[in-house]
């Protein structure tokens, strides 16, 4: 088993799992899910292939998301206790499943006693309204805090050395109870430019020094960074390597959904380039599909399975470290928008709180009443996206051909048949605007992938240097074999001068083909 502790600052043969904890799995039929449930769920985790585990927030708050914290060491009570949470960690690790913390280090909630007390260099305050872009300015008792994501969420003055000493603090309490790493919410906006830029050079050195510090003391943690944005502002965070370790891949995400709703390659392609452009490696970058925060996407395609396993293939396969969304292994939906609670928690700002909760609905486990998710008598806190039995674990573990398990199959290639710095690639000009291909090298092994986006079979022949082959291969001569990693589409591959050619007489509606040449 794999030491939770083996690898420091990368984790190239790692998939991430993210869970909404409230949502995942209850485990004293309250409603809402927990530390516990996660435990009790950790073998179906190791089985999927997961050894890594990012829990959104877990500290006190009054709202249902939890990324609006009142006490940032502590556990929300409805989520469990620290001896709970040492369980899930020892656990875990017994596993060789890391576990990853969400923190929220730009803003507090408006109920934190720092806000409540009105201590007022700890946020960002200002006598009149600056009237800034976005409505982001509130007024409180004749003054004006900054709060970007709402009024809910007053910002932290990262210009304060107390808070920024407050927050090192914080990360390295949950370091000493057991967490491998976080994943930090909002860090282009720890500091702000004079009409609330984001990503400004005060904003780069804060972040720098505070992971700096962490890292003196524990050098294994690892970082990963909510940048959302495209390549030129994600790749300062991680070429430097001084401050995140990985950032979420965002363009790989927005390409991926592009090419499979427009039925092209370009969107998805473009994005990649774009990456390679600006990003010094893409080991460096989480690729995913859909987050919290997101529509799911199995929402977005209709439930088309073929669509959803060409989108579970493009991203196990790609550079980088995969985050899956809980529930997206099973094609789970986007639920009802109408809040079964009355109103009674808030969603994110800037967001509608219906909707919000709507991509956060209880797991799926069984066909039984409640899903599994919680016991028979007790009552959800949301509804859940869907009654079809199709959407739970325990259907699709028994079908051969679902979409679980072609995750876990493609988990399996991805640490066991794929170099783990698979890195280095380019693409092949293809006739159709529809196929993508990709030739792609490590460690002296050379991959073809093949993708079909659009809804109709297509016929693709292709060619590409023998001289690559060799150069990535680090041979000078011998014949050139091959063997197909993924899909089953027959295809025909030889040489003919210094060329490769290969030819697929027919690639299936929304189906891939992974390729070693040896």
């Amino acid at each position: 088993m794999e030491s939770v502790k083996a690898q420091a600052r990368e984790w190239p043969n790692t998939i991430v799992y993210e869970i909404f904890v409230r949502s995942f799995q209850d485990s004293n039929g309250d409603g809402h899910g927990d530390i516990n449930g996660i435990t009790g769920r950790l073998d179906y985790l190791r089985t999927l292939g997961v050894n890594a585990i990012w829990l959104t927030p877990i500290f006190p708050s009054p709202s249902y998301h939890g990324y609006d914290t009142t006490d940032y060491k502590a556990i929300n009570p409805q989520f469990g206790s620290m001896s709970d949470f040492a369980r899930l960690v020892s656990e875990s690790h017994r596993r060789g499943i890391r576990v990853v913390l969400d923190l929220a280090l730009n803003h507090t909630s408006s109920d934190h006693p720092w806000f409540k007390t009105r201590v007022s260099d700890l946020f960002v305050w200002r006598p009149q309204n600056p009237n800034w872009p976005g409505n982001v300015w509130h007024g409180l008792n004749g003054l004006f805090y900054y709060g970007f994501f709402g009024p809910t969420l007053p910002d932290l003055n990262w210009n304060n050395a107390s808070i920024r000493n407050e927050m090192k603090s914080v990360l390295k309490f949950w370091i000493q109870q057991g967490v491998d790493g976080f994943r930090l919410d909002a860090v282009r906006y720890l500091i702000e430019g004079p009409q609330g830029q984001p990503d400004t050079r005060e904003n780069h050195a804060v972040l720098a020094d505070a992971v700096a510090e962490v890292r003196r003391a524990y050098p294994q943690i690892l970082f990963i960074g909510e940048v959302w944005a495209d390549s030129p502002v994600i790749g300062p965070y991680v070429n430097q390597r001084n401050e995140m370790d990985l950032c979420f891949n965002f363009p790989f995400s927005g390409g991926l959904l592009g090419s499979l709703i427009n039925e092209r390659a370009s969107d998805f392609e473009n994005a990649l380039l774009s990456n390679q452009q600006f990003v010094s490696s893409q080991r460096f970058l989480s690729p995913f599909i859909t987050n919290h925060d997101m529509t799911r996407v199995s929402s977005l395609f209709q439930q088309n399975v073929d669509k959803l396993k060409l989108a579970a293939y493009l991203m196990l396969t790609a550079s980088g470290t995969p985050v899956l969304y809980y529930g997206e292994e099973i094609g789970m939906t986007n639920g009802p928008s109408v809040s079964p609670t009355g109103g009674i928690f808030t969603a994110k700002p800037k967001m509608n709180p219906r909707n919000d909760m709507s991509k956060r609905t209880p797991m799926q486990w069984t066909t039984a009443m409640n899903h599994g998710f919680t016991g028979d008598g007790a009552k959800p806190w949301n509804l859940f996206s869907s009654n079809s039995s199709e959407l739970t674990v325990e259907m699709q573990m028994k079908q051969s051909g679902s979409l679980l398990m072609a995750y876990r199959e493609l988990i399996q290639i991805r640490k066991t048949k794929l170099p783990a710095a698979l890195d280095r690639g380019q693409f092949i000009q293809s006739r159709d605007p529809s196929v993508s291909i990709q030739l792609r090298s490590a460690e002296g092994r050379l991959f073809l992938s093949i993708a079909n986006f659009s809804r109709q079979s297509r016929p693709v022949q292709f060619s590409f240097s023998k001289s690559a082959a060799n150069s990535a291969r680090r041979a000078a001569s011998g014949p050139i074999n091959y063997q197909a990693l993924w899909g089953l589409t027959p295809f025909e591959l030889h040489e003919q001068g210094n060329q490769i050619q290969v030819r697929i007489p027919s690639l299936a509606a929304f189906k891939a083909l992974l390729i070693e040449i040896k």
